[in-house]
C-alpha cells in the first residue's frame, strides 16, 4: 500500500514463497516465485497526528522485491 511506501517498519513473519503477483497480472506464469513477508509498522509512524497509543501497529503482507535495506538489521524499508 502506498501509505507504508518509504517507511520503516520489522519483519513480523517470512510467509513463504509465492507466485509473482505482477507477472500473473499480466498473464504469465508468475515465476520465480517470491519471497512474501508479514511487515509490522507503527501507526504513529504512518500517520501524521495520530492520536492513538504509541504501541498501536498495522500488519502489511509485503513481497521481497518491494522491500529495501533500512538503517539497522531489525528494520526494513519500502520502495
Amino acid at each position: 500500500p502506498h501509505y507504508v511506501r518509504g517507511k520503516e517498519g520489522v519483519i513480523e513473519r517470512a510467509c513463504g514463497d509465492f507466485l509473482n503477483p505482477e507477472e500473473l497480472g499480466y498473464g504469465f506464469p508468475g515465476t520465480p516465485r517470491k519471497k512474501l513477508y508479514r511487515v509490522r509498522f507503527r501507526q504513529v509512524d504512518l500517520w501524521s497526528g495520530y492520536a492513538g497509543s504509541q504501541g498501536d501497529t498495522v500488519d502489511v503482507d509485503i513481497y521481497e522485491h518491494w522491500l529495501s535495506p533500512a538503517q539497522s538489521n531489525t528494520t526494513v524499508g519500502t520502495k
